[in-house]
């Protein structure tokens, strides 16, 4: 699964591919999203490769995401991915393998 997230201003946009299998419909991705070490938080569901989320504190310098992707017939493993800040003068993403399709 390819990730991509961009900063603009305070808000991060994500960005996500993954296959899901031919003729598939009605796929809606739920994003989960932890600071730090903290607990896990629900974010939001969405019916596209995108969220954005206009919430992360300022200062974090870790944000992990899990999504995962959702049809009335399956279900997709969990996909995690860590974006870390001020690396470098950037975002760092890390991808853990996984596939997102359901």
């Amino acid at each position: 699964a390819a990730f991509n997230v961009s900063l603009d201003g305070g808000t991060l946009k994500l960005k996500w591919k993954c296959k899901n299998p031919s003729g598939a419909q009605g796929t809606m991705y739920q994003v989960w999203r932890q600071i730090g070490a903290g607990e896990q938080t629900y974010r939001g569901g969405c019916g596209s490769k995108t969220f954005t989320d206009d919430t992360v504190p300022a200062g974090a310098s870790t944000v992990t995401y899990h999504i995962q992707a959702v049809r009335s017939t399956a279900v997709g493993e969990w996909a995690t991915f860590v974006v870390t800040f001020g690396t470098s003068g950037g975002t760092v993403v890390t991808e853990q393998p996984a596939k997102i399709a359901a």
